[in-house]
C-alpha cells in the first residue's frame, strides 16, 4: 500500500470514529434526559398501590402505616452506584423536613441478597429511614420497576404525585419534596 492510500485509510478511520462517537454521545445524552424526566401517569394523581413488605428485621411494614404523611418511596439496590450516591441526600432531606412529617422509605430490589448484606450497606451509609425488602409483586404494582433508582412521591392522601427515573440532583429531589409537603390534603385520611 502506498503512502497516499495509507493516509486516506487512516483519515477515513478517524472520520468514522469521530462520527460514531458523536452519534453515541448524542444518543447517550438523549437516554439520560429521558431517564431523568418525570413521566406523567396515565391518570392524574392515581392512588399509590398498597403493599406489605418485610423490613430488614423481618417485621411486616405496610404503606398504610405512613397514612397522613408525605412519602418519598425510593426503589434502589446495593449494586446500584447512583442509588448509593442519592441515599445521603434522602437522609438529609428527611431530617430537614421531619417537622413536616416527611417519611422516606427505601425498597431494596436485591431479592437474592441476604438481609445482612443490605443492612451492612445501609449501616455503613448511616441510613436512618425505613428500608424494606422489595419483590416482583411490588415492582409490578409500581409499573414494573426494572431499573433503579426510581422514586415515587406520595401525598398525605396516598396519591402518586410524581416519580423520577435515574439520577436526580439533591436540588431536584428537594423541589419534589417541597411540592409534596405543600400540597393540601384533598380527602381525609381514615
Amino acid at each position: 500500500m502506498n503512502t497516499m492510500n495509507k493516509r486516506f485509510t487512516l483519515a477515513t478511520c478517524v472520520l468514522l470514529f469521530v462520527f460514531a462517537t458523536a452519534i453515541f454521545s448524542s444518543s447517550l445524552a438523549a437516554q439520560q434526559d429521558v431517564a431523568q424526566a418525570v413521566i406523567p401517569f396515565s391518570q392524574p394523581d392515581p392512588p399509590a398501590p398498597q403493599f406489605a413488605l418485610k423490613n430488614l428485621a423481618g417485621n411486616t411494614v405496610h404503606l398504610s402505616d405512613f397514612r397522613g404523611k408525605p412519602v418519598v418511596l425510593n426503589f434502589w439496590a446495593t449494586w446500584c452506584a447512583s442509588c448509593i450516591v442519592e441515599m445521603p441526600t434522602l437522609m438529609n432531606l428527611q431530617r430537614k423536613y421531619s417537622s413536616k412529617g416527611i417519611a422516606v422509605i427505601g425498597i431494596s430490589m436485591d431479592e437474592d441478597t441476604p438481609a445482612k448484606r443490605i443492612a451492612a450497606v445501609t449501616q455503613k451509609l448511616g441510613v436512618q429511614y425505613t428500608i424494606l425488602r422489595g419483590d416482583k409483586e411490588v415492582a409490578q404494582l409500581y409499573g414494573n420497576v426494572t431499573h433503579v433508582p426510581i422514586t415515587f412521591f406520595i401525598s398525605r392522601d396516598g396519591l402518586l404525585i410524581d416519580r423520577t427515573f435515574g439520577d436526580t440532583t439533591p436540588e431536584e429531589t428537594e423541589l419534589y419534596i417541597k411540592k409534596l409537603i405543600d400540597l393540601p390534603v384533598l380527602k381525609p385520611t381514615p
